[in-house]
């Protein structure tokens, strides 16, 4: 009976083991889960989250139908003695920090995720859904930021239509706000969060401080390239020309 029961145990704590090494224990048998009006079920709860690492965490949204995180990294570790690294801090979803296994919300929703960090910055992670992408940013939070790498940092996110705006309020280029981003608007205002989606072609327009001028949409100074046959000029860059 002793051989028996021994060898039970055995059997159970071999296949306890599989388990762990293949990942099944951790989080078995989910998957993502729709109502009938296409919204997706969070399957987690909002206190639970936050006893996770971060790399487990999004594990975790992404294999319940999550594919939208904004991660901010509070570079608030020096010692470890009062925070760990890679802890979480905070989280919500579109802006919700309290949410249960069985709320249900869009299923492009942005899951931001504040983790106490040695570094400093931001990490996003987006996929389109529909067509549709999180803007990611607030419409002055790119303020200050030169109009091409606020531009960039738009591209990143997978947005293909972006132009640039000049407010030719600069002095000279010494100012110290030339060419450095003022505001964004997407599809002409700037009435949205940092959670609200748009089409990955919506029109984009970074307004920036430049000098009086003529200017390209794409943010660019005009450069004329003379054409031999009749004297004339024209734009070498793309994107129309702004007079103002």
């Amino acid at each position: 009976m002793k051989t028996k029961k021994f060898k039970t145990i055995f059997i159970n704590f071999i296949y306890i083991f599989g388990l762990v090494i293949t990942g099944c224990s951790e989080d078995p048998g989910i998957v993502p889960i729709y109502d009938d009006k296409g919204r997706l079920q969070v399957q987690m709860d909002s206190e639970k989250c936050k006893t996770y690492q971060l790399e487990e965490l999004i594990k975790r949204f992404k294999k319940r139908g999550f594919v939208n995180f904004r991660i901010s990294y509070l570079q608030d570790v020096y010692l470890g003695i009062f925070v760990k690294e890679n802890e979480i801090d905070s989280i919500s979803i579109n802006g919700e920090t309290s949410f249960k296994n069985n709320s249900f919300v869009d299923e492009k929703s942005v899951v931001f995720i504040s983790i106490h960090s040695k570094k400093g910055g931001y990490e996003y992670i987006t996929n389109s859904v529909n067509g549709y992408l999180p803007i990611m940013y607030q419409p002055h939070e790119l303020d200050g930021k030169d109009k091409i790498e606020a531009g960039n940092c738009l591209k990143q996110l997978g947005f293909v239509n972006i132009s640039y705006y000049p407010i030719q309020d600069c002095w000279n280029d010494g100012s110290s706000n030339f060419n450095k981003t003022d505001s964004f608007q997407v599809n002409y205002t700037p009435d949205f969060r940092e959670y609200s989606f748009f089409q990955i072609d919506s029109v984009i327009r970074i307004n920036y401080h430049t000098v009086k001028g003529e200017y390209c949409t794409n943010g660019l100074n005009h450069e004329y390239i003379k054409n031999n046959n009749d004297n004339s000029f024209t734009c070498s860059t793309c994107g129309k020309t702004l007079y103002i």
